[in-house]
């Protein structure tokens, strides 16, 4: 059940919230980003904040449902089944979470570039001999074969010590796959690991988020006939707002920093080389040649009509830091040169 009906006018409301939610979300993290380096010169109207507040909304809204609607599939599948009710749960509980590993696995996977697909697969030392790609690949048809066939037999007509002689290794099977590739994924996409305990408190505060937001839901829904049915809202306003001010922060402190500019976020994908008509620059970006000046290749991280922001060091991914934020007023500036480049590629430091 709704808490709104649907109708032409609900649905322009609806649409308008969304658009305002995303350009809100969009602003506020590239402005906690922002003030965190020092800078304090922030454009109100930019494009940017709709495709940066879009992948937060996307993102959000993928790692929030995927654990919800999981756990409805499995739970659907097992009604009617003779298990003790401990035993059903435990049997969803990890069939739900194998299935949120391999999502989520999944939402990130469209952040590798071509160098992580390309890479040689090592596990404990050891080379296997194949790529990311490959082994991905092979994760992935294994996954949708185990969902399956434990569909199938749980459909059968048979005894129950059969139907587990034969779920049970399936169940093994596919938690030592998931393992597996999960050890793979952390010993050879270096930067999983580090994103990972940056993202973790990003994930806490969502799933407390959607806890309540549930919660909320279903006293709405219970209390449709009350009065002060309204008065939940208020109530779960109160711990939402802040858990999603906690969002923002943590998604700008670690999302938000290692998604590509060409994706949402903020990690340089280009080089720049800046031409001065002056020699009021910082020595330590400085390049003089034949009379004319120019910076050492620099990264740019913000630009507004006045001045750009660089960096002169590519961001380090084990400690999600910048290093020294340099401004260049617009009107010193001649040309900017810029050169693309794959950072996994190319091993800057």
């Amino acid at each position: 059940m709704l808490i709104f009906p649907i109708n032409s006018k609900n649905i322009v409301n609806i649409l308008t919230f969304i658009l305002g939610f995303v350009y809100l979300s969009g602003y506020l993290i590239n402005a906690i980003f922002l003030r965190n380096q020092g800078i304090g010169n922030i454009s109100l109207i930019k494009a940017q904040f709709i495709e940066t507040g879009l992948m937060f909304t996307i993102i959000t809204a993928l790692i929030s449902v995927q654990p919800y609607y999981s756990f409805l599939f499995f739970h659907r599948i097992m009604e009617g089944k003779k298990y003790s009710i401990v035993k059903k749960y435990l049997i969803i509980s990890f069939m739900t979470l194998v299935t949120v590993n391999f999502l989520w696995v999944l939402n990130f996977s469209i952040f590798f570039t071509h160098y992580d697909w390309s890479t040689e697969i090592n596990i404990f030392k050891f080379t296997l001999g194949y790529k990311m790609r490959t082994i991905f690949t092979f994760y992935s048809i294994a996954f949708f074969v185990f969902v399956w066939l434990f569909r199938k037999v749980e459909s059968l007509n048979i005894g129950r010590k059969w139907k587990e002689s034969v779920t049970i290794p399936l169940r093994l099977i596919i938690l030592l796959i998931t393992v597996l590739f999960d050890i793979v994924l952390y010993q050879n996409i270096q930067w999983i690991g580090t994103v990972w305990n940056v993202v973790r408190f990003y994930i806490y505060a969502l799933g407390g988020f959607t806890a309540i937001t549930i919660w909320t839901r279903a006293r709405f829904i219970k209390e449709e006939k009350d009065k002060n049915k309204y008065s939940f809202l208020m109530y779960a306003a109160c711990f939402l707002i802040p858990l999603f001010y906690v969002m923002l922060t943590t998604y700008s402190n670690s999302i938000y920093i290692i998604l590509p500019t060409n994706r949402g976020g903020k990690l340089p994908v280009t080089r720049a080389t800046i031409s001065f008509a002056s020699d009021k620059i910082p020595s330590r970006i400085k390049i003089k040649s034949n009379g004319s000046v120019t910076t050492r290749p620099v990264y740019i991280i913000e630009q507004n009509d006045e001045c750009i922001y660089i960096i002169h060091k590519y961001p380090a991914f084990k400690n999600f830091e910048f290093p020294e934020v340099f401004m260049l007023r617009e009107n010193d500036i001649d040309s900017i040169t810029f050169k693309k480049f794959d950072v996994r590629r190319d091993n800057l430091k």
